[in-house]
């Protein structure tokens, strides 16, 4: 009998069985929940980092080809054009142009339709067009016999008039001495920033001359592949066959997470008036652990900051699009960038 009973002590029931498998799943799935909420937000965690990573890496290098902007033989406003909203989902376009170092002036000397006839040069002693070879550098050795002739023409290049009126281009065709003539088509979206109607297109038929140019674009594409709604991707593109209609290896994705982006330019000339650290102090950031360290922090003085706009004083920035009247304008001097970015999941970005 004293057996029988210790034995029935030391064996589970069924349904004490049941009850520990029972309690068992429930620590399973809790355990199990938890861990799935730490590596969703382990992996939310990273998509920020690399979202911030791209963000910043986008606005460097724009921030970069914008340090660059500009040429010696090209007009003072020829720097970038900006279209307000122009973009999709009302986003803006930017163009940044950059002339191309050596190469030559080429003077326009007829325009027929879209054609442009330019002027002869001497090169080596011999009669070239002028977009077929620049002038030689200084040193270079005369060539001996004829000089071939070339591949087709493919180039970028801006347009401008006596009144310093630009529009970007693309240039095609085989120029030779004989036939001195380029097509000119249209960049994309140009025609929405400079038109007859804001009476700023040049005039191409006196004085005017072509620089060869870089003109890149940086827009937003929210239908890019492998890009998840409400995202786009962030391009910088460069005309490079003259299809305009087509973008196919003429662009660099910059970003896949881009969810708005907006530039302006501003003309001020006013300098900020950044107050000099104390002379006795030989590093004004050198005693950050102290309680009186914001005292010795450099400071801008309201009011007279041109890099920021306040409400009655915009610092010279506009909304309106680049370039903003005829000819003559100051050429601009601030360059602003936003760009809104995010990481997708469940939550609003």
């Amino acid at each position: 009998m004293m057996q029988r009973t210790l034995r029935s002590r030391r064996a589970f029931t069924l349904v004490e069985a049941m009850v520990v498998l029972a309690i068992f799943g429930m620590v399973t799935a809790s355990a199990s929940m938890v861990f799935v909420a730490m590596l969703q937000s382990a992996k939310r965690g990273r998509g920020a980092l690399q979202a911030m990573g791209g963000t910043r890496a986008t606005l460097d290098f724009m921030m970069d080809e914008g340090r660059a902007v500009g040429g010696a033989d090209l007009p003072n406003t020829a720097r970038v054009l900006i279209d307000k909203s122009g973009g999709q989902r009302n986003t803006d376009v930017l163009w940044m142009l950059r002339q191309n170092s050596g190469y030559s002036v080429c003077a326009i000397t007829g325009v027929s339709g879209n054609t442009l006839r330019f002027s002869t040069v001497r090169n080596n002693g011999t009669t070239r067009c002028c977009f077929e070879a620049g002038a030689p550098e200084a040193g270079t050795p005369p060539v001996s016999g004829g000089v071939p002739a070339g591949p087709a023409f493919r180039r970028t290049a801006v347009v401008s008039d006596l009144r310093e009126r630009f529009m970007p281009v693309f240039l095609s065709g085989s120029p030779s001495a004989t036939n001195c003539q380029l097509t000119m088509t249209e960049l994309p979206g140009i025609d929405r920033v400079i038109n007859a109607g804001l009476n700023n297109r040049p005039d191409l038929s006196t004085g005017a001359k072509a620089v060869l140019t870089d003109v890149k674009r940086f827009y937003v594409d929210y239908d890019a592949e492998s890009v998840r709604p409400p995202f786009g991707a962030m391009y910088v593109q460069v005309e490079l066959d003259g299809d305009v209609t087509s973008f196919a290896d003429e662009r660099q994705r910059l970003s896949s997470n881009t969810l708005d982006f907006r530039a302006a330019v501003g003309y001020g000339n006013r300098q900020p008036n950044v107050i000099p650290p104390d002379d006795d102090d030989d590093d004004a950031f050198s005693d950050d652990d102290d309680a009186d360290a914001d005292a010795d922090v450099p400071d801008i003085p309201e009011g007279n900051n041109p890099f920021l706009e306040r409400a009655g004083d915009r610092a010279g920035w506009r909304n309106a699009p680049v370039p903003v009247v005829v000819g003559g304008e100051a050429a601009p001097l601030m360059l602003g960038l936003a760009l809104q970015t995010g990481v997708g999941g469940d939550q609003p970005p």
